[in-house]
C-alpha cells in the first residue's frame, strides 16, 4: 500500500511540474475559399486560422480570412503566412510573399504586413483599407485609404 501511495504522489508531482501545454489560440476563421490551400491541403470556408498558417491560392482562386477587426483577401496565385503579433494585443501580422493581398483593418494597430523586406502598417489610429501587390522581385504596389470616423448627428 505504501508503494502505491508513493507512486501516486510521484505521478501527481510530475503532472503538477510538467503541465500540458495549452492548445494554440485561434486567430480567426476562413470565411471564403475557392481553389485555396492551407499548408499543403485544400482549405474551405469555416476552417479555423492559427498562428503560422500558410495560405496560397491557385490561378482563378481566392481566399478570405477574418480575424477580429481585420479581413484579408488573397487574390489568385498568392501566398501569405499569418501570425499573431508578439505584442500580445488583438493584432496580426501577414508575411506576404506572392500575388495580391487586399486588407481591411478596423484599427491601425490590428495589422502589419511584411512583404519584400518592407513593413507596411497604418499610421495613426484610424482603420484602413488597402491592397498590396508584388509585381516583381523588388517591386511592390501599395494602395491604402484610411477610414474616416463618422460622427452621429447626436454628437461623437
Amino acid at each position: 500500500m505504501t508503494l502505491h501511495r508513493s507512486l501516486a504522489l510521484g505521478m501527481a508531482a510530475l503532472l503538477a511540474w510538467n503541465p500540458i501545454p495549452a492548445p494554440p489560440a485561434a486567430l480567426g476563421v476562413v470565411v471564403g475559399a475557392d481553389r485555396a490551400h492551407l499548408n499543403s491541403g485544400a482549405v474551405s470556408e469555416g476552417a479555423t486560422v492559427y498562428d503560422g498558417d500558410h495560405f496560397s491560392t491557385e490561378a482563378g482562386g481566392m481566399l478570405r480570412v477574418r480575424c477580429d477587426s481585420t479581413t484579408l483577401d488573397l487574390a489568385e496565385e498568392s501566398d501569405v503566412i499569418v501570425r499573431s503579433r508578439a505584442n500580445g494585443a488583438q493584432s496580426m501580422e501577414a508575411e506576404f510573399s506572392r500575388g495580391t493581398l487586399v486588407f481591411r483593418a478596423g484599427q491601425a494597430a490590428a495589422l502589419e504586413i511584411a512583404a519584400l523586406q518592407a513593413l507596411i502598417r497604418s499610421d495613426g489610429d484610424a482603420g484602413t483599407t488597402g491592397q498590396v501587390s508584388i509585381v516583381g522581385p523588388k517591386e511592390l504596389r501599395i494602395r491604402a485609404r484610411r477610414h474616416k470616423h463618422m460622427e452621429s448627428p447626436d454628437g461623437p
